[in-house]
């Protein structure tokens, strides 16, 4: 392959609305410095290194924070190259002490050599927040040997908790140097020089937005108590930001980490690029939730990014939704067992055309007064069993209970011992009132937490290993009560405002029951702060019954136990492979115990010890049929077979669990085919039957020998007469 030498060009227009990086020095009118920024633009890509010149700004806003460089950049590169990305970062230079990052974004070679050029163009810088971080907070970050957040944040824009401005930026290869250039033998050297200013006319095409926000509640969020009064809880409000725009909503009452503000408001945004010519220039929309009174103590402690692109594509009909923030980790606001929260809320994004021909059905739904509407309701959580916990203690398992909280009401389920697939079968009832209005989009979420309780040490030393969150948007209504009846009455809609609009009326739910039958359950991943980072699953479903301050509960509590049947259970043990040492010991007498827990039962048993071939790799070569008395009828409640290995140590006075596993007998239950997975394993597989001919033809010497059965008197049963309908 013929390698060439060429040329990266990289031209540096300007930025806009970069942080403010330095500080003014002094004060009443007798400054040294101002605040603002000296901004320099530099490249990387493999060993070499570009930077602009300086350019300093200054201004007590970041609207003012407005470089122009207007800088080439050449960096040779040799095609074709193994390195393919190139680094673009935004600097404040400082004459004493290192240099501060403003920005960072990456480009790659292959995309500028498939169009050619790129640019000008607008690319967003994200990173670390622009407020100031405590330096206690970096240090003991560094001395526990843990992860450098605003660090993490500047250098993997991706991650970015913050809008930081934008760069305009130009792009392609040269084959050659100009000739002016070559002319002077210029070296294949990194180079700068400067350039004209661009036209106006060659910025990227801008149109004007209008972002909208509904927000309704919050649920689960940081309960901080106040700097004066440690008793009550801080007030939260919300901002919602896109590029240097922002929708600030004052604070609400945090009451047992619930905030309700139910109100609508918008934000006009001139001057960004065309969406549907430039999707990837377009900012990202950052929710905050936020502490602080006045605008310098505003501190956002929680945060949630949502591309803008999705958000405009919509039209403005997007419906409410519940988003989980998750903590700004440079910041470190929130304790380690403080889960972030979630905020109830729909965005509008669009051009201030579409905007204006659908602000009316905006201000339809997302009135003050459809917020409000609110109807009594019992929230009935079942909650059946979880599966593959992870695990909290040493021993490779934990002692799990779940936490389960409806609009700040929290009820605690019963603590399992050693175990990552515990039984459960409990519910949960929760009076509270629920926003009925166009169905259940307005309704709260259950949050349920799973914890590791530590026995004898207090529950303030659980550990918090996840959570879940169950919407009422899915759960089943009560068909059978009084109430549900009544919502379409005429009497309920009297008592709404006379000023809704005329079409407006409550809905019923999707999903309804007859009867007092139960919903069917389902799984629902576990999380730590955002869908994915989580392990283990919780077996649940909810029930809305209606209800009224005059009726009591005409719906009591059902056995959410399943139908059940006899059963027995094959296990095949072959044997282990590979244990390793445990507390810094090897293996010398090991052993397992099988323990299947049903909602009715506990099952244990246990293989013999075995050393052989060796301890580290023991046969055990059983087949054992265990008996279950009540097995559940559908797979989807079928419990995991627990595995637990111990070792024989000191003569049988130590024998400690050196691990754990567990297998789902889901897929294994053959009277549910739904799930059911047949046997696929050659050994499992029944022999053809033998053709009668090819036995006669045999001869007598490789006829198989059959052991003769015997009855009870000892005689051979081939001469027995079949008295009582014979032995099948």
């Amino acid at each position: 392959i013929k390698r060439e030498q060429k040329w990266l060009l990289i031209t540096a227009h300007c930025a806009e609305y970069l942080p403010m990086l330095d500080s003014a020095v002094g004060a009443g009118g007798f400054e040294l410095t101002s605040s603002g920024i000296d901004a320099f633009y530099r490249a990387e890509f493999s060993d070499s290194t570009i930077s602009s010149k300086v350019t300093s700004v200054k201004g007590g806003s970041r609207h003012m924070l407005n470089p122009e460089w207007h800088y080439e950049l050449w960096i040779p590169i040799s095609t074709p190259s193994a390195t393919n990305k190139v680094k673009n970062s935004i600097w404040d230079y400082d004459t004493l002490g290192s240099n501060d990052i403003a920005g960072m974004f990456y480009t790659t070679i292959k995309e500028v050599e498939k169009k050619k050029k790129i640019g000008p163009t607008w690319k967003n810088l994200y990173g670390a927040p622009t407020v100031a971080i405590s330096s206690s907070a970096t240090l003991a970050t560094s001395l526990a040997g843990g992860t450098d957040f605003k660090k993490k944040y500047n250098e993997f824009p991706d991650l970015g908790s913050t809008y930081r401005g934008r760069v305009l930026m130009s792009q392609k290869i040269r084959p050659t140097l100009p000739k002016k250039e070559i002319e002077n033998d210029r070296p294949f050297k990194p180079w700068k020089r400067k350039v004209k200013t661009l036209d106006l006319k060659k910025y990227p095409k801008t149109e004007s937005y209008v972002l909208k926000l509904g927000l309704m509640a919050g649920s689960e969020l940081p309960q901080l108590r106040g700097t004066i009064d440690r008793s009550a809880n801080r007030k939260m409000g919300v901002i919602v930001s896109c590029g240097k725009y922002q929708i600030i909503v004052p604070r609400a009452d945090n009451l047992k980490g619930c905030c309700e503000w139910a109100m609508n408001d918008s934000v006009s945004m001139p001057g960004l690029p065309r969406h549907d010519e430039y999707p990837d220039q377009f900012p990202d929309i950052f929710i905050y939730l936020y502490t602080g009174k006045t605008a310098k103590e505003i501190m956002p402690i929680c945060f949630t990014r949502l591309k803008a692109i999705d958000i405009i594509n919509e039209n403005f009909n997007s419906e409410f939704q519940w988003h989980t923030l998750q903590e700004d980790k440079a910041l470190d606001k929130l304790g380690p067992k403080t889960f972030p929260g979630c905020l109830l809320l729909r965005l509008g994004l669009g051009t201030a055309k579409v905007a204006a021909e659908t602000e009316a059905e905006w201000n339809k739904m997302t009135s003050s007064d459809v917020l409000s509407q609110k109807v009594p309701y019992i929230v009935r959580v079942n909650i059946y069993q979880c599966r593959s916990l992870p695990a909290a203690d040493a021993n490779g398992l934990l002692d799990p209970y779940l936490k389960v909280n409806v609009l700040g009401a929290v009820q605690i389920t019963s603590k399992k011992s050693c175990t990552r697939d515990p039984m459960f079968y409990e519910s949960f009832d929760f009076k509270t009132e629920i926003n009925h209005s166009y169905g259940l989009q307005l309704a709260p979420r259950v949050c349920i937490q799973v914890w590791d309780h530590d026995w004898g040490m207090g529950s303030e030393n659980d550990d918090y290993c996840g959570c879940c969150m169950l919407d009422l948007n899915d759960a089943f209504v009560d068909a059978s009560s009084h109430m549900d009846q009544m919502l379409l009455d005429s009497t309920v809609l009297e008592s709404l405002p006379k000023d809704l609009p005329s079409d407006f009326k409550v809905l019923r739910p999707k999903k309804r029951l007859e009867g007092r039958d139960l919903p069917d359950p389902h799984w629902v991943d576990f999380m730590i702060e955002k869908e994915g980072d989580g392990e283990g699953q919780l077996l649940a479903s909810v029930q809305l019954i209606p209800s009224s301050p005059g009726h009591a509960n005409t719906a009591p509590q059902q056995d959410i136990k399943p139908d059940s049947r006899p059963a027995f259970l094959e296990i095949t043990t072959l044997g282990c492979r590979n244990l390793i040492p445990y507390n810094f010991l090897p293996i010398t007498l090991p052993r397992l115990e099988f323990v299947l827990e049903t909602a009715d039962e506990t099952i244990k048993q246990s293989s013999p010890q075995s050393k052989k071939p060796s301890p580290q790799n023991p046969n055990y070569l059983r087949y054992d049929i265990v008996p279950v008395a009540r097995f559940p009828e559908k797979s989807i409640f079928a419990p995991r077979l627990m595995i637990k290995a111990y070792d024989t140590r000191l003569g049988g006075l130590s024998k400690p669990n050196i691990g754990n596993c567990s297998v789902a007998l889901e897929t294994k239950v053959p009277w549910d085919l739904s799930s059911y997975v047949a046997y696929e394993s050659s050994f499992a597989i029944p022999p053809e039957p033998v053709e009668e001919e090819e036995t006669k033809n045999e001869s007598d010497d490789d006829e198989p020998l059959e052991r003769p059965t015997y009855d009870d008197d000892g005689d051979d049963d081939d001469n027995d007469e079949d008295e009582e309908g014979g032995d099948e």
